[in-house]
């Protein structure tokens, strides 16, 4: 089921920018200054559960933290980048894409959040936060 959701968040990313690169390690936010343009991370946070007459029902925090890289027009690429981020959300909170798989049964935004890195005005950080309901049986038999 992790497995689905991570391939769930690629998918939708991949859908807006084919071009935007998973960063390889989800604890590490340093990402080298050589590879950070164009490159996200995906992290899934702690899960909450809850036993339902032989269902579990997880919530599961997700954030997908974009890097973008622009040039001197500040303001036209944080308007652009934000566009893309808000254009990644809707894909990912979509009720077509997601009751289409196994154990995702919703996905909700809680909100994005723009940043620059380090203080580096042209390199932009969209932060996504999602929740994500998943639900599936136990069969002991």
């Amino acid at each position: 089921m992790i497995n689905e959701v991570r391939e769930y968040f690629k998918n939708r990313i991949n859908e807006v920018n084919s071009d935007l690169a998973e960063h390889d390690n989800p604890f590490d936010d340093q990402i080298p200054e050589s590879i950070i343009e164009d490159s996200y991370i995906l992290k899934i946070g702690e899960i909450a559960s809850k036993f339902i007459n032989q269902t579990v029902e997880d919530e599961m925090p997700v954030e997908i933290k974009i890097y973008r890289k622009g040039d001197n027009d500040i303001l036209e690429n944080f308007y652009q980048f934000y566009q893309e981020a808000h254009m990644i959300r809707l894909c990912s909170i979509d009720p077509i894409f997601s009751r289409n798989g196994n154990y995702i049964k919703n996905v909700i935004c809680e909100g994005i959040v723009p940043s620059n890195k380090d203080g580096d005005d042209n390199l932009i950080v969209y932060s996504l936060q999602f929740k994500i309901m998943l639900s599936f049986g136990l069969n002991y038999t």
